[in-house]
């Protein structure tokens, strides 16, 4: 007897057998862009049904083992063929006849059991289209990298082998559903694929889908996935279909990485595998996993790879989102101290269309990190695909707290930056400052009636006080500890001695001959304290220099290893320095930059450095069109670069010079010229220091003049807490605002072209900006700047009434006030910002707010031009106000 079961199932599998069989004599390429749909219920019916059709050795070759296929083409390293692979499915095609060409197509299944029942994987389909032209066909092994969207991790010996990636997708049962609508989603890829996704749902509603990528060439993945998950209350859902259709192009290789050019140097290392001079790479900080070297000079893309193999690490890698999360958090703008550029480990590898593939290239690594010009590390905008750009830079983006890639020429320059772990860790090179805030006591100022200016309410309450060459030296008797002392100091807003320079040796020494309160023992600054005989000044935080370090012969002892803190012994005759107990109580010197006769702190840094190297304030001003420089001149030069924080020892500071460069620039083209420029001049060396820095001026100079101009203004904007806290002869001028020159603005300026809402004119053989626009007087000095241009100042009066003679001016009418580089602050009268020449414009010059000079809360000044009749006045503002900004060549 038949059994009817049997017979039906036999039925059945004769004709799905049929079927296929004559749908294999169809020409594949006849299909092109054609789906074909299979739809299968569990993993052991597949297996059945493949086994009937198509037999147990055909399944096993085709489906259980990965193909590996032939290269026809010659062999070339420029060329390469994609083929493509889809999520859950393995493709393998003939590179022979088209006509011949066949797919092998794999559907998986699973069952899940959940919350919301039985499931069952959605079969997934292929069909791939042959590309006639095609030579070499090479597959990829893929492993997807945890939290890492959009990067694909490929090893570099299986470039000719494909394998399933599966992601499998939790679904209902399909006979459970009842009613569906089907939608149909298709994606073009930018390398020539399309993604066809179509989605008939049930009447329960979908609550989740997820998509991810995948189609590569040598080593990248791009492809989708959809995940969708119903409702458990319904339990109904209809089933999925993944169509691919794919476009193969010829994969151009643009870089191929030798990992076996890494090599360590051991000539760079002591006997003790340390680092020798650790220090004078750059900064060292543990993050990430990682022991990261963030440099202190520029070189291009294949020097930092070189550099950092031979200290045994690797460039920088952004590799995860986790790292990226971690880089954005160590380099948050409130704690991070270093550059904003750096180089990576990353080179663009090839091209596939306008799809790009950048690589990290990684010394000694067996499987290589790969991620595409789609991924969301890049900046918004990045990669171009310009020609030439294929190294890919690090930006700390300190406005957004975000980190980003970008692709640029492999001959920029770019800061020097390495992570990993030198075997061992370099040892420290500075010691540890306690940590705590420099605050002032409230309870020792009074404010004067500007209601900003704040002074000792005492000053001789807190010491001796002594100035001399531009500084002010406090002697406190009192006798605290060394970290007590560094508090007393900050208290009374200024600092603890620091002996940055050996000319204050003298000075000290005069203030011993002036007053027996000079004369002892006193705390200073300085400690090695976590790192033993590397001394520093913690006040400035600068390591202490053997020229400036006098120790009395036998010191530093470290007497009874508890010796970690520098103090001074004075005399009417010398100054050396002793290691002490940090614990022990001594008497200490406060000090500060006297900037009561100054406008400003870098006028007073200017007298500072022109008292001790005999420089008048005119030979100072002369400097910028000098050719040729006296010895004097040389060290005047090189004082106010170790004053403005930009030069030691004679050579430039690196980093400071660096972030300059880098935050000067508007522009990659404009950075790139600043950092050459440092790069250039930073190794410039004379004959001594003081040569040396007159050497690196020079050539700033000749190279980018107006990136030298740029650091100028800086130093005389000085924001530095250096400011000794007396009340002071001359109004002090605001300096809270940046002053940096725009190549474009300066050119605009200079060739008379149109102004956005500005007019440009000349008066009095003087060209002038006038924008009408009103803003602060911090916004104006500002936007002056950008034009190369300072806010107006007048030597005298005649000078100002000169701009409303029409024979000698064409100035525009001023509907309302324009700032002028003017301020009383601290004081009565006012002073000029920009010129060293007296004020002397009242009462020539009519006052239109002249009962306004009773508030010293008015401490601003601003200019009005009427037409009729012809007329000029000034007005007294506050910090408040916003005028027109109106600008001018400094003249001075």
């Amino acid at each position: 007897m038949v059994d009817m079961k049997t017979l039906h199932c036999v039925i059945l599998v004769s004709i799905a057998c049929w079927f296929i069989s004559e749908s294999s004599r169809v020409n594949i390429n006849n299909l092109k862009g054609t789906p074909i749909r299979v739809f299968l219920r569990s993993n052991r019916q597949r297996r059945i049904f493949i086994i009937k059709c198509c037999g147990r050795q055909s399944c096993s070759k085709s489906f259980n083992r990965i193909s590996r296929q032939p290269t026809s083409s010659p062999k070339s390293n420029t060329m390469r063929q994609i083929n493509s692979t889809e999520t859950m499915v393995s493709v393998s095609t003939n590179n022979g006849d088209p006509a011949s060409s066949t797919a092998d197509l794999t559907q998986t299944t699973q069952e899940h059991e959940g919350d919301i029942g039985e499931s069952t994987q959605i079969a997934e389909n292929l069909s791939t289209n042959q590309n006639q032209d095609a030579e070499t066909t090479n597959s990829n092994r893929i492993e997807t990298e945890p939290n890492s969207p959009g990067v694909i991790t490929t090893k570099a010996d299986l470039a000719t082998t494909t394998t399933p990636v599966n992601t499998p997708s939790l679904l209902p049962s399909a006979t459970e559903i009842s009613t569906t609508t089907t939608t149909t989603t298709t994606t073009q890829l930018d390398y020539g694929s399309t993604i066809s996704t179509s989605t008939a749902a049930a009447s329960g509603t979908i609550i989740s889908a997820s998509t991810v990528s995948g189609t590569f060439p040598r080593s990248t993945a791009h492809g989708f996935s959809t995940t969708i998950v119903t409702k458990a209350d319904t339990q109904k859902i209809s089933t999925t279909v993944l169509t691919t259709t794919i476009n193969p192009k010829q994969f151009v290789t643009i870089f191929e990485y030798n990992n076996s050019t890494c090599k360590r140097n051991v000539s760079l290392f002591s006997n003790d595998d340390h680092l020798i001079d650790a220090k004078d790479y750059g900064y060292w900080t543990e993050a990430c996993g990682k022991l990261f070297l963030w440099g202190k000079t520029v070189v291009n893309w294949q020097t930092n790879h070189d550099k950092c193999c031979s200290l045994g690490m690797t460039p920088i890698t952004m590799e995860n989102e986790n790292k990226k999360k971690c880089l954005e958090n160590i380099t948050k703008p409130s704690v991070w101290k270093h550059n904003y550029n750096y180089w990576t480990a990353a080179r663009k590898t090839g091209m596939n269309g306008t799809f790009q593939l950048f690589e990290w290239c990684l010394p000694n690594a067996t499987n290589f990190t790969t991620f595409g010009s789609t991924s969301s590390y890049w900046m918004p905008g990045q990669p171009r695909g310009t020609n030439g750009e294929n190294c890919v830079h690090l930006q700390v983006n300190k406005s957004l707290s975000k980190v980003f890639l970008t692709a640029r020429n492999c001959s920029n320059l770019y800061v020097f930056g390495c992570q990993g772990k030198p075997t061992p860790a370099p040892p420290c090179f500075a010691p540890k400052c306690p940590a705590f805030n420099c605050d002032k006591n409230p309870s020792f100022f009074s404010t004067l009636a500007d209601g900003v200016t704040k002074y000792l309410t005492n000053p001789s309450s807190h010491g001796f006080w002594f100035t001399v060459n531009g500084r002010s030296y406090v002697f406190n008797s009192a006798k605290k500890s060394w970290l007590d002392a560094a508090k007393s100091c900050c208290a009374i807003g200024m600092k603890i001695l620091s002996i940055e320079f050996d000319y204050e040796y003298n000075n000290l020494i005069a203030a011993a001959n002036n007053s027996t309160s000079a004369n002892g023992i006193f705390w200073t600054s300085g400690t090695d304290d976590g790192c033993e005989g590397n001394f520093g000044w913690c006040a400035v935080n600068k390591l202490a220099r053997s020229q400036e370090t006098k120790w009395q012969p036998g010191e530093p002892n470290n007497y009874a290893e508890k010796e970690n803190c520098i103090f001074l012994s004075l005399t009417k005759t010398s100054g050396t320095l002793f290691d002490a107990d940090c614990s022990t109580s001594q008497m200490y010197i406060c000090e500060a930059r006297d900037t009561t006769k100054t406008t400003s702190n870098s006028e007073a840094m200017v007298d500072e450095c022109g008292a001790a190297f005999n420089v008048s304030k005119e030979e100072a001003r002369q400097i910028l069109n000098a050719t040729i420089f006296s010895l004097k001149i040389k060290c005047f030069l090189k004082c106010l670069g170790e004053n403005g924080g930009f030069m030691l020892n004679g050579k430039l500071v690196d980093e400071n010079i660096l972030l300059l460069a880098e935050s000067m620039a508007n522009n990659p083209d404009i950075m790139q010229e600043n950092m050459i420029a440092v790069s250039t001049c930073g190794s410039k060396r004379g004959m001594d220091e003081c040569d040396t820095a007159s050497l690196i001026f020079q050539c700033g100079q000749e190279k980018a003049p107006e990136f030298v101009a740029n650091v100028i203004n800086t130093v005389e904007l000085n924001k530095s807490s250096e400011s000794v806290p007396l009340p002071g002869t001359v109004g002090k001028c605001l300096t809270d605002f940046d002053c940096v020159t725009d190549p474009q603005m300066r050119d605009d300026y200079l060739n008379n072209r149109a102004i956005p809402n500005g007019n440009i004119f000349t008066a009095c053989g003087v060209k002038y900006l006038i924008i009408f626009s009103r803003v602060s007087y911090q916004e104006a000095f500002s936007l002056c700047c950008k034009y190369g241009l300072k806010l107006s100042s007048f030597k005298s009066p005649s000078d100002l009434s000169c701009l409303i003679d029409t024979s000698k001016s064409t100035i525009p009418v001023l509907a309302e006030h324009a700032w002028l580089a003017a301020s009383r602050l601290g004081v009565t009268n006012y002073t000029w910002c920009t010129t060293s020449s007296p004020f002397n414009l009242f009462p020539t010059i009519t006052d239109r707010f002249a009962d306004r000079a009773a508030n010293p809360g008015d401490f601003l000044l601003s200019v009005k031009f009427d037409a009729q009749p012809a007329a000029v006045a000034l007005g007294r503002e506050s910090s408040g106000s916003i005028c027109f900004t109106f600008c001018m060549p400094d003249t001075d």
